[in-house]
């Protein structure tokens, strides 16, 4: 086959009508959505492909907003960058050199294509709400604020940004059903919009409906396998009951996106709360050394796994670990290191 995946959910039923943009799988955890055209992606494409369904594809994504010259600049960028430092181009480009030639033909392909319309997507406008909601001082300033602009005149992207905006600050505001309303009605009209459904979750726990919360996310994790922002809400769901054996659940799904994030002090700090309900000490207090490294704070870390190591209740390979990445973090910070004293 063209592709390899997991099929976690059908999003339409037989018989029903499909137009572009539409999603018809989802596969891994992505949406893929129907798309106008004459010829079938029956192929892997790369870097150099070329061809119609190749234009096809061109086509689709400039009308889906994305930037046609983006390619262009792409290549241009990496064809200084190689010149400049001297090395070699990245690995996949290493069979599709970046020449002046692949830029020009990139160039004139984009120039026959229309430019994407200039309004930020959806995306945009439900971050931006979402920052002012829960970043103003009182969330009454912030209802009175989202009600206002939401009696303007936006696009329905906008709308749909202020509405849920104005869900968040009721939620701050203590006003659950009202906050529930906007965000149920948001919902059904885009099911596949991650931030209203997790929102639903952080509603459910605000209004201690723990059991909700676990099977709207657990059935999130499992259709989105791996997405940071739903691991990390589940986990705080896992951890509301403050249940041992949840909270080892939430350990494990935390270590997978540590793996994946290895800068991230909030989540190692979640992490740390997840191992000590859990009954793991030592990774508690590793986990919270790694969040204060993170920060910047790198005397409170040594300090926190100075303190570890006095526990004599370590084993040899906790022992090992703790001390290792305790060395590791000396020498960043320029410590003299104590040379060890010679046994008797």
């Amino acid at each position: 086959s063209p592709f390899d995946g997991r099929v976690s959910q059908v999003a339409i039923d037989d018989g029903d009508e499909v137009a572009a943009g539409d999603v018809i799988l989802v596969i891994d955890g992505r949406p893929a959505v129907a798309a106008n055209g004459d010829f079938s992606f029956y192929r892997t494409l790369d870097v150099g492909s070329d061809g119609p369904d190749v234009l096809q594809l061109e086509q689709i994504l400039s009308d889906a907003g994305y930037d046609p010259d983006g390619m262009a600049e792409f290549f241009s960028k990496l064809n200084r960058l190689t010149r400049v430092n001297g090395e070699g181009p990245p690995e996949f480009l290493r069979t599709h050199p970046v020449n002046v030639n692949r830029i020009a033909e990139a160039r004139d392909r984009a120039a026959n294509l229309p430019e994407p319309p200039g309004d930020p997507d959806s995306g945009f406008y439900l971050m931006q709400a979402r920052v002012r909601a829960l970043y103003e001082d009182e969330p009454e300033e912030a209802i009175a604020w989202f009600r206002d602009e939401l009696q303007e005149d936006h696009g329905q992207p906008q709308v749909d940004g202020l509405n849920y905006g104005l869900a968040i600050a009721l939620q701050r505001d203590l006003k659950y059903a009202e906050s529930r309303e906007i965000l149920e009605t948001l919902n059904r009209s885009d099911p596949y919009q991650l931030a209203y459904q997790l929102q639903l979750a952080d509603l459910d726990l605000a209004v201690d409906e723990p059991e909700s919360a676990l099977t709207r996310l657990s059935n999130l994790h499992q259709d989105f396998p791996g997405n940071h922002a739903i691991a990390v809400e589940y986990a705080e769901a896992l951890l509301h009951g403050k249940e041992p054996k949840q909270a080892e659940q939430a350990t494990r799904m935390l270590r997978e996106q540590a793996l994946k994030r290895p800068d991230d002090p909030t989540l190692y700090a979640l992490y740390a709360r997840a191992a000590n309900i859990a009954g793991d000490e030592v990774r508690s207090a590793e986990a919270l050394a790694e969040s204060y490294y993170q920060r910047g704070e790198t005397t409170d870390a040594i300090e926190q796994l100075e303190r570890l190591t006095q526990d004599p209740a370590l084993d040899y390979y906790q022992r090992s670990r703790v001390e290792a990445r305790l060395l590791e973090m000396r020498l960043e910070a320029g410590e003299e290191l104590e040379e060890p004293e010679d046994d008797p």
